[in-house]
């Protein structure tokens, strides 16, 4: 019995095409399984992160503050690290290896520069990779800042036209240890400021009294706070002429 060829169109070069006939036909099939599971290794060939997501807290007044993005290479194939990318100035990124081989591992650093930040802060991390250069992975970091010296209230509002009278901003320790000094603020225009050291309470007040109440006006005063035991940390408190 005559057995006709098949004519099909090669996926692969002329070189690494099977013969087709009665026999190479499972050959042609079982190459085509072959290169098909090796695209798939290719293609698996990509990072695997501990965590794509560090949640950390910090103080006012500390320095930076360090996180590390572990991940490790599970693919076949060499992976480079072409790009690192935050979100913030206020934040550093550095791969501890640009170069990564198969079964290597490695980090991401960054270090977060608090300044005079407060509160939740979230800072992103773009990592982009030879293997998928089109699709970055996207690292996030949370930071909880807790105050070092409570400020209380950090805004004073006088209505246009109302009297000029004094209004007091408190200066506290957030935790058990002793406040041990508020710097006066600059002086500022359109306000006056006095300064009440600590008493028993081991509290700071300052004093503040617009020149007029006629007109709308701003003020921001920057003061330094140093508590027992920790860095100095700033504040700024905002006095504000407000037209209703």
């Amino acid at each position: 019995m005559m057995i006709r060829q098949l004519r099909v169109r090669p996926t692969l070069s002329r070189d690494e095409q099977p013969e087709l006939n009665s026999h190479g036909t499972l050959r042609w099939i079982a190459s085509l399984i072959v290169w098909t599971t090796l695209g798939v290794l290719v293609a698996e060939a990509e990072l695997l992160w501990e965590t794509k997501e560090i949640v950390q807290s910090a103080t006012a007044g500390d320095d930076g503050l360090v996180s590390r993005f572990k991940f490790k290479n599970t693919g076949t194939t060499r992976i480079t690290i072409i790009g690192v990318h935050a979100s913030c100035h206020c934040t550093t990124a550095e791969p501890s290896t640009s170069i990564i081989e198969p079964g290597e591992s490695g980090h991401i650093q960054t270090v977060f520069h608090l300044g005079d930040r407060l509160g939740a802060q979230v800072k992103t991390i773009d990592v982009t990779t030879d293997d998928a250069s089109d699709r970055p992975v996207s690292l996030v970091l949370r930071v909880k800042i807790n105050e070092l010296v409570v400020c209380n209230p950090r805004i004073l509002v006088w209505p246009v036209g109302t009297a000029k009278t004094a209004k007091t901003v408190e200066f506290a320790p957030a935790g058990s240890q002793r406040l041990l000094m508020i710097s006066p603020p600059a002086e500022t225009p359109g306000f006056t400021c006095d300064l009440e050291s600590a008493g028993a309470d081991n509290k700071f007040r300052l004093r503040f009294t617009p020149l007029s109440t006629d007109v709308p006006a701003t003020g921001i005063f920057r003061c330094t706070a140093q508590v027992e035991g920790k860095p100095q940390v700033g504040l700024i408190v905002y006095a504000l002429v407000k037209a209703n």
